[in-house]
């Protein structure tokens, strides 16, 4: 975060981001086959431009 303006810089929020898919992408592939679940979270992610593969 700033130092005054509690808004995180763009260089921390682009490692978080990263941290983000590294954490969530081999789940899903693994655990992505017929799970209604994750088809939704795709789905939702695809919508804000954060998931770019195949939704199930």
């Amino acid at each position: 975060m700033g130092p005054a303006t509690g808004v995180m810089s763009p260089r921390a929020l682009a490692a978080a981001f990263v941290l983000f898919l590294a954490l969530v992408a081999p789940t899903t592939a693994a655990a992505a086959v017929g799970k209604p679940n994750v088809a939704a979270l795709q789905v939702a992610l695809r919508a804000r431009g954060l998931y770019v593969g195949t939704i199930d």
